[in-house]
């Protein structure tokens, strides 16, 4: 059953652009909006880790229950890669890529990892960083700032020392990962305590202890659907409701805005935050909020291509025509309160 739903993923995200025209979206419908005016959200920086949409999740549950606090993507992506899914696409993706057996499990599915956390909570980004960790020698006692995944990786290096009997102690370790509610013996007993497959799981329960807080008691409703010709009937729709939805693309238009290839290594999650009207190209046109950071200067860690001179970018925000940007769809996401 499983290969069937993977073949038939497959074959959508694989159409033709031209199997089906969408239905453009008129001047007067495409009004002006942009939510980050009305309730501004940090921009984070996923770096090399593929957790868009445990950060596009997270902004989503953020705007959603009008958090005061930002919501931790890494918390919605460590507990995400318990699910079923997660394991069984991770374990076929380091199959074919035996770097990715190094690193922690990547990629996700919006819908599952938001119905996943809102029975447990959410963790603040304050107690569990989603971009970056601070790293903190043990001998100069000086810290610094190191982007996720590097944090993961050499987090592991250091437990497979601990586990050989290099270093026997907290006090013998040559440097840590300091966070809210781990210090330096806690982060020791971690990685003593768990294994490689477990050290994330483990570092989240204690990064997150004490801090975890319930959503609202508000009821929300999670409608998930592939793209269709109406699609952005409904995004518009979601919008004059006051309700952003994300989407799933192909993000390889960032790079060739003109030529871009949909190749499945490029998918993408973000939230669609903002709105409005080119009366040059007489079209409506969507402000896509990233996790790249709030600068226009993004390489693709995999390419090495900057954005395309074309993209329309700021801080980081990237305005994405309907021409453009329907190609790329394969899926969108709207949270109903």
């Amino acid at each position: 059953m499983i290969w069937m739903i993977v073949a038939c993923l497959g074959l959508f995200a694989f159409q033709p652009a031209h199997a089906f025209k969408y239905i453009p979206t008129s001047q007067a419908q495409c009004t002006s909006m942009n939510f980050q005016q009305v309730f501004p959200m940090k921009m984070r920086n996923q770096n090399h880790l593929g957790w868009c949409y445990a950060h596009a999740a997270a902004d989503l549950l953020q705007y959603t229950y009008e958090l005061p606090v930002q919501v931790s993507a890494a918390d919605i992506a460590i507990n995400y890669s318990k699910s079923k899914w997660s394991r069984f696409v991770t374990f076929f993706t380091r199959i074919f890529n035996r770097d990715l057996r190094k690193e922690p499990p990547q990629t996700g599915m919006i819908k599952n990892a938001v119905q996943m956390i809102l029975p447990q909570g959410y963790c603040p980004e304050s107690s569990l960083p989603s971009d970056e960790w601070t790293k903190v020698d043990s001998h100069t006692l000086v810290s610094s700032k190191e982007e996720i995944l590097q944090s993961v990786l050499d987090s592991y290096d250091l437990q497979n020392q601990v586990h050989r009997g290099v270093f026997r102690s907290a006090d013998q370790l040559p440097w840590y990962f300091e966070f809210k509610n781990i210090d330096r013996e806690q982060f020791f007993s971690i990685l003593k305590n768990s294994s490689q497959k477990t050290f994330l799981e483990t570092l989240r329960k204690a990064a997150c202890q004490g801090d975890r807080v319930h959503f609202p008691q508000q009821r929300i409703g999670i409608d998930f659907r592939f793209r269709t010709r109406h699609i952005f009937q409904e995004i518009n729709a979601g919008f004059d409701h006051g309700t952003p939805p994300t989407i799933d693309f192909f993000s390889d238009v960032f790079y060739h805005y003109d030529s871009a290839r949909k190749d499945i290594s490029t998918l993408h999650t973000v939230l669609l935050y903002g709105r409005r009207f080119d009366p040059e190209a007489n079209e409506c046109v969507y402000m896509i909020k990233n996790s790249y950071g709030a600068n226009c200067n993004h390489v693709d860690s995999d390419t090495g291509l900057p954005y395309d001179s074309k993209l329309d970018c700021e801080a980081g925000n990237i305005w994405l025509p309907e021409s453009k940007m329907f190609p790329a769809i394969t899926s969108r996401l709207i949270l109903h309160r």
